[in-house]
């Protein structure tokens, strides 16, 4: 649900007086206690993340709309992974924007349209962490983005992003394109990003996904859905992620697929993960791949709330040391990140949105 508050600051402090624009607070909350094992490391508590988020519109005399948002994001997870790798407001989204019957443009700091397209996918099926998140780069994130969405064309839609990124370190650019078609039960999704001296969003020196300044970053990903009448849904899809160096070029493959079953109140997630062995320069490293599952189950609370129960579990090869935490590249530190040893989360708690 959102709160929406037209006019009503500017009425009370000064009567009624001339319309104003529209002004919406929204956003959602999760929480909940977990148990996390990677490698030596063992650790239980509580986890937390919170999106607020305030926006607005004003309908214009030529048409359509300018709107704008400005949203925040907490959490205590490992790995730094909120947008931009602070707390401050306005660290995940600062944008202003045109909207209409041409379309959306909107210039700032926002998610990407590889974000938006896989959050919608996979968001609150416990698949996210993964086919989401995974990816090189993907937790150092552009600031100035320039992004245009396209009105829904008999279910097929759109977006581009150009990704400024920090003007002030040469070459330091990108861009980023997703289409989706949907038609009754089906749904096609294809995104691709490119990123050019990338800078490291963290300080957090412990992390595993802190990224040498300059890597230049390419992630794409192709799938398809479908749900049928009977609650009954499957989804699969193929994401590589490239990071490239000073003449080395690291590339991974990794295919997903999620069977669920929704009814009234009720739906249940299993889905699984395959990470193949990443090639160097075209050379397969051995062993360097893993295999993990996520099991989740969500009851609706009301229109706006669930609680869920959820439990993934990663099994590394000899050479790859993945994580069930969020952030899969986070393995606790440095010195706790061995290689080959398997890794485990189980969590409990409730969403709400408001």
């Amino acid at each position: 649900m959102k709160i929406k508050y037209t006019t009503l600051a500017v009425a009370l402090a000064l009567g009624a007086g001339a319309a104003m624009a529209d002004v919406t607070i929204d956003g959602n909350i999760t929480g909940g206690v977990q148990y996390l094992k990677a490698g030596d490391t063992k650790s239980g508590g509580v986890s937390y993340d919170a999106i607020i988020g305030v926006s607005g519109s004003d309908k214009l005399d030529a048409g359509g709309k300018l709107i704008w948002r400005v949203e925040q994001e907490i959490q205590n997870q490992p790995g730094d992974r909120t947008q931009g790798g602070t707390a401050n407001w306005g660290n995940r989204q600062a944008y202003i924007g045109l909207t209409g019957d041409y379309g959306t443009f909107r210039a700032g700091n926002m998610l990407t349209p590889t974000y938006d397209t896989l959050d919608a996918l996979y968001g609150n099926t416990g698949a996210e962490w993964l086919a989401r998140d995974y990816g090189v780069g993907q937790s150092n994130y552009a600031k100035n983005v320039a992004r245009y969405d396209t009105p829904n064309l008999y279910g097929f839609n759109a977006s581009a992003a150009y990704l400024f990124e920090d003007q002030g370190v040469q070459g330091n650019k990108g861009y980023d394109v997703a289409a989706t078609y949907k038609w009754e039960g089906l749904g096609i999704q294809g995104t691709y990003q490119k990123r050019d001296n990338v800078q490291s969003s963290t300080t957090d020196v412990t992390s595993q996904d802190v990224l040498p300044d300059g890597t230049n970053t390419k992630n794409w990903y192709a799938g398809a859905n479908y749900k049928f009448g009977n609650g009954i849904g499957v989804k699969g899809g193929f994401k590589r992620s490239e990071g490239s160096l000073t003449g080395t070029d690291a590339k991974q493959d990794m295919w997903v697929a999620q069977g669920s079953y929704e009814t009234g109140k009720h739906g249940v997630y299993l889905s699984y993960f395959n990470l193949r062995d990443t090639k160097v320069n075209g050379v397969d490293q051995k062993d360097s791949g893993a295999q993990a599952i996520d099991a989740r189950y969500n009851y609706s609370l009301s229109k706006q709330s669930l609680a869920f129960v959820d439990a993934r579990y990663v099994k590394n090869q000899d050479n790859a040391s993945f994580s069930a935490a969020d952030d899969a590249l986070y393995y606790g530190n440095v010195d706790t990140a061995a290689a080959g040893q398997n890794s485990y989360r189980v969590m409990a708690g409730v969403k709400t949105y408001f």
